[in-house]
Order: C-alpha cells, then structure tokens, then sequence
C-alpha cells in the first residue's frame, strides 16, 4: 500500500511486533496502525518469531531484544539469512554499548532504549 504525503510516495510497511508484554504489543500497534501501516502479526517469543517469519515474510520486525526462548542476536542473524532485506527494529531497556553493537553486527537497522520516543522510532518505518 502506498500513501500520498505532500510530493513523496510512502510506501506502508507489513510489520511483526515481537514484544513479550501484551500492553506493549497493543500499544505498537495501535501507533503503527494510526500512520498507515499493517501489523499482520503480534508474537511473544523468539521461536514464534522465525516460524511466522517465514510463512508471512515482514517488511519490518519491530523486535524487543529480551524476547523469552530465544538469543535475539540469534534471532537477528537468522532472520538475515533467510531474507537480507528485512528491516529490524530492536528495543530494549537497559540496553549496553555491546548490546547496541552486536545486535547492529547481527543485522539490526536501529536499536532503541526504552522508553523511546515514538516519533523516533516511526522515522524507521518510511
């Protein structure tokens, strides 16, 4: 789906939300939804994480990095392997320096600390 903004085409996204609080998920998808983008997919764990990956095939993984059953380091890495393209959005609190760069080693676009400030962290949907 593709939006109209001013002169520029944006192009809304399919994203998975993978965040173990479920007041967190709702809140993600409320704000991605309200700006035009699909949510097509809420998880709590890293092993719903790859098994949904691979049947829907997200533009976007907006990931929490504490995920319960599962490395997210490893979650990232083999999320890049299937397909390269896809965009990751990691968050966490109390998130360290090494944290930060290993999970952009891994193939993290961004990495947030939480709290974060939302319009932030759209900017990395368009």
């Amino acid at each position: 789906m593709n939006i109209q903004e001013g002169d520029n085409e944006v192009k809304m996204a399919k994203v998975m939300v993978a965040e173990q609080y479920k007041p967190i998920r709702y809140l993600l998808r409320t704000v991605l939804t309200s700006v035009g983008h699909e949510v097509v997919v809420e998880v709590s764990n890293g092993p719903d994480v790859l098994s949904t990956f691979h049947s829907l095939l997200p533009d976007i993984i907006s990931l929490d990095m504490r995920l319960p059953s599962m490395d997210c380091f490893e979650l990232l890495k083999q999320i890049k392997s299937t397909n390269p393209n896809t965009r990751i959005i990691v968050y966490s609190s109390d998130i360290h320096s090494a944290d930060v760069e290993m999970a952009i080693s891994c193939g993290a676009h961004v990495v947030f600390d939480k709290p974060f400030d939302i319009d932030d962290y759209l900017k990395h949907f368009q």
